[in-house]
């Protein structure tokens, strides 16, 4: 992950009031070094180990945040899951079947 990105991402959640707490900064940090689009339950699954009190909700509440501060969008391919990625430049996503 680019320490730059992940300061600016700091810098943007800092003035908007958001406060970094520990789960935000593994769920922030995650989606940051990914390049494969996880889902939420990716990222839970991922993470339980280091933080076996975070809840599946825990998670979603933090791309919301993440979301609403442009650090992230929310991909939909029509099947009911929502994959999520923190490359916010213009860039296409193929999916194969």
């Amino acid at each position: 992950m680019s320490a730059v990105k992940f300061e600016q991402a700091l810098v943007k959640l800092k003035t908007t009031g958001v406060r970094m707490t520990p789960q935000r900064h593994a769920i922030l940090s995650y989606l940051l070094d990914s390049t494969a689009h996880p889902t939420a339950d990716d990222i839970y699954r991922d993470l339980e180990d280091r933080f076996p009190s975070m809840s599946v909700a825990t998670v979603y509440n933090n791309l919301k945040v993440f979301i609403e501060a442009d650090l992230v969008r929310e991909l939909t391919y029509g099947d009911d899951s929502s994959r999520f990625d923190a490359d916010m430049s213009d860039h296409y996503h193929v999916m194969c079947d």
